[in-house]
């Protein structure tokens, strides 16, 4: 191979190494993979699709508890309702770059957990409104492990 070739080869071995460097994004709120798993989650609950959710979104935790049948039904609920404006109210402050007065999204002290916790009043928390996602790692993905 002749120096010409050489130079050249690592020139473009340089440049792109510099590209792979310099492109790759920061986390922002609207770009981590809890929150990608989150606005997966919200798309297929406001399909109504509880079955498919239930099988590829719940943590075991979740399975533990609820059929896909009891999943189902409670989704169709008030209750259930309120789980999917929690979804909503999450997603909407992450997306506003909201401040930790508005929305806190950070590890858990557990390994592969992770939570967003929405901040409200008191009277809120005790007029039923959810305020907490928990995710849990498991399976090569970020799944619900419980919701308040």
């Amino acid at each position: 191979m002749s120096k010409g070739m050489l130079y050249l080869f690592a020139i473009l071995a340089i440049s792109i190494m510099i590209s792979c460097t310099t492109v790759t994004p920061q986390d922002t709120p609207q770009n981590t993979a809890q929150v990608a798993a989150i606005r997966a989650m919200h798309g297929m609950l406001m399909k109504g699709d509880f079955v498919v959710f239930y099988r590829d979104w719940c943590h075991q935790h979740i399975a533990k508890q609820l059929t896909t049948e009891e999943f189902s039904e409670f989704m169709r609920s008030n209750k259930g309702k309120e789980v999917l404006r929690l979804f909503t109210e999450v997603l909407k402050a992450a997306d506003e770059k909201a401040e930790t007065d508005v929305l806190i999204a950070r590890p858990e002290d557990e390994e592969g957990q992770y939570e967003f916790i929405l901040k409200m009043s008191q009277e809120e928390r005790r007029g039923g409104r959810r305020w907490h996602i928990e995710l849990q790692w498991h399976d090569g993905k970020w799944k619900l492990l419980d919701t308040d």
